[in-house]
């Protein structure tokens, strides 16, 4: 997969209950409302990274395999493939 291609699936992340996991790492993920944004990359699968302060109306270039629902306070997420 090459990542200079646009995305061609684009699925809603929903933490209401749990972590939201990826079937395949995504490509990038947009923010609808800013907070802060905790996920797990692709190749660090076991170890949660948390992005500060994601703006809204923004889409962030990274491959993650899973949102984390605690802490993640950014909101109407969509995860593009």
């Amino acid at each position: 997969m090459s990542s200079t291609l646009p995305a061609t699936k684009a699925v809603a992340v929903d933490i209401s209950a749990t972590d939201h996991t990826f079937e395949a790492e995504c490509r990038g993920i947009y923010v609808g409302g800013a907070g802060n944004l905790i996920v797990k990359l692709k190749d660090a699968p076991s170890t949660s990274i948390t992005l500060t302060g994601v703006l809204a109306g923004q889409i962030y270039a990274i491959q993650a395999k899973a949102v984390v629902r605690s802490g993640t306070t950014a909101t109407n997420m969509v995860a593009l493939f």
